[in-house]
């Protein structure tokens, strides 16, 4: 979003008078010195005295957007495109886009930028912008067009050209990245054009190629990924203290992406849920379909390594990370406490319903639902899907609790609760202890897989795996390479280590920060012990 400008002198903001532009630019004023509250009431009452000026609803929508009003935000936000000339400046989208993302409405966000594309079609910022959406939303598939169209018109352009490369990567579409970099040649001294490059070098496991490359850089840049990839750097010299800084950098510069008025923390919900779980409400409703099955864990756990394994099988059908539950929970609230034989098959056909909308026809196909934090929901699964297979992965709590902290998450409320190490600790914390306490009141039907063993012992893993589930054995869940080929882009951070060979690399990587993971060792020492890990 194009950023309010300077705070103007104190006299002019004193003596706002009755001309509504003077009120804009205290309004922005007030913006810029986060005053939210008095911005509103200015803007306000400028966009009554000028209701057909685009500018004040523009900026209505921003203060909107940072206090985490969705439907203010967005309906500011559309009336000034509405009050626009024609075609509407290309920055109206741009804001109203950026406010969407801040509120986590990516699926808004794409459908603005789409209609931006329409009249811009070229323009870099929105481009890029539509990209972001794009993939938030798990289609970075339809930028591809996007982005050469734009390049056509602006050939050579650095920053739609990393954007194209990101998008080949994240799609392992892995000649067409071969072809991007061969085609750019020497980057020379464009630090997208370094970055691009020594993200490819990364890839193929040729850190010190990718750092030579990445010095050229400089500090400038500060993509989440040039960030991640400088304190992988740092790691490998055995410059630990640093890349604790830059992930803690990083993971600033997340947390500036999310509505300032969002200060309940997921952990904090979790809690309150383990607080109030009761044991249901009587006895379950019974369910005479194909069950589906649910792989949940802690972040970073190796939940996406798993669902790739199962997803070769030719019976199973995976839904990653999507929102089924999720909108269940906004359309039958309260379900996990109701005995409504009526509601609760409503409630069934119309997760698969949406199940359906998203992976196609299951045709009697076995629907894997991945979904980490699923874990802290299980009272509303297992009235759902009574008995239905749960899968939990576990991995050691400090490796899983460090690689959270120390992965660039998309930016949600969930996902700001590990922008620290201790943040990181207490939410595994929260999570298990909600898990925990299901187990205790819920008749959960569990199978428990170790990430640990799954990358060494897979086939052993697997065929116990694949017996709880009641499928027959197939050697095609062993070539994960190939099933990852297979499913486009992949929704999670764990996108490139899918693609590589099983490896122990990441097993014991949290060890070499063992100064830094001292502080929260009280708070995950009893989970390590409960497990029966190694401290």
């Amino acid at each position: 979003m194009s950023r309010p400008g300077p705070i103007l002198p104190g006299a002019i903001a004193q003596q706002p008078g009755k001309d509504p532009r003077q009120l804009f630019a205290i309004g922005k004023a007030q913006i810029g010195a986060g005053k939210l509250d008095e911005a509103i009431g200015t803007l306000e009452l400028a966009t009554r005295l000028m209701p057909q000026d685009p500018v004040g609803w523009d900026l209505l929508g921003f203060c909107h957007a940072r206090r985490g009003e969705y439907k203010k935000s967005l309906s500011a936000h559309e009336k000034a495109i509405n009050l626009s000339p024609r075609p509407p400046q290309a920055g109206l989208y741009i804001n109203l886009a950026s406010s969407m993302q801040l509120l986590n409405r990516h699926d808004v966000a794409e459908r603005a930028l789409r209609d931006a594309i329409a009249f811009h079609p070229h323009d870099p910022v929105i481009v890029r912008k539509f990209t972001a959406a794009a993939g938030q939303r798990g289609r970075l598939e339809d930028a591809i067009p996007v982005l050469k169209g734009a390049l056509a018109a602006h050939p050579r352009h650095p920053a739609l050209l990393l954007e194209l490369g990101m998008a080949y990567d994240r799609l392992s579409m892995m000649e067409e990245y071969d072809a991007l970099v061969e085609e750019i040649g020497d980057p020379g001294e464009v630090p997208q054009f370094n970055m691009l490059k020594a993200w490819y070098l990364r890839r193929h496991n040729r850190l010190d190629e990718a750092g030579a490359l990445m010095a050229k850089c400089g500090g400038g840049m500060t993509w989440s990924n040039a960030i991640v990839l400088r304190a992988e750097l740092a790691a490998r010299a055995g410059h630990f203290d640093e890349a604790i800084e830059h992930y803690k950098t990083m993971n600033r510069a997340l947390l500036a992406g999310i509505a300032s008025n969002d200060t309940e923390s997921y952990r904090n919900r979790v809690a309150a849920a383990t607080a109030a779980m009761k044991p249901p409400p009587g006895p379950p409703v019974p369910f005479a379909g194909r069950l589906p099955a649910f792989v949940v864990g802690s972040p970073r756990s190796g939940t996406t390594l798993l669902d790739t394994l199962l997803g070769g099988h030719p019976d199973v059908v995976v839904a990653e990370e999507r929102l089924m539950r999720s909108q269940i929970e906004i359309e039958f609230p309260g379900l996990e406490q109701s005995s409504d034989p009526r509601r609760i098959e409503a409630a069934r056909r119309r997760y698969f319903e949406l199940a359906e909308t998203i992976v196609g026809p299951l045709n009697g196909r076995l629907l894997v639902d991945k979904h980490p934090l699923h874990m802290a929901t299980m009272p509303l699964l297992d009235r759902l899907f009574p008995r239905a297979p749960v899968i939990l992965v576990e991995r050691h709590p400090c490796a899983a609790v460090f690689s959270c902290f120390s992965t660039p998450f998309a930016p949600n409320m969930a996902m700001r609760s590990y922008a620290t190490l201790e943040g990181s600790a207490r939410t595994y914390d929260a999570l298990f202890a909600n898990w925990t306490c299901a187990r205790e009141l819920l008749p959960l039907n569990v199978h428990e897989i170790r990430y640990e063993r799954m990358i060494v012992e897979t086939q052993t893993e697997l065929r116990a795996l694949l017996d709880f589930l009641g499928l027959e054995w197939t050697d095609a869940v062993l070539d994960h390479q190939a099933s990852a080929a297979k499913r486009g882009q992949v929704n999670t951070a764990s996108y490139a280590q899918i693609h590589q060979p099983l490896h122990t690399n990441a097993k014991e990587r949290w060890r070499k920060f063992a100064a830094h993971m001292e502080p929260v060792m009280p708070i995950l020492r009893p989970w390590i012990d409960r497990m029966g890990y190694e401290p």
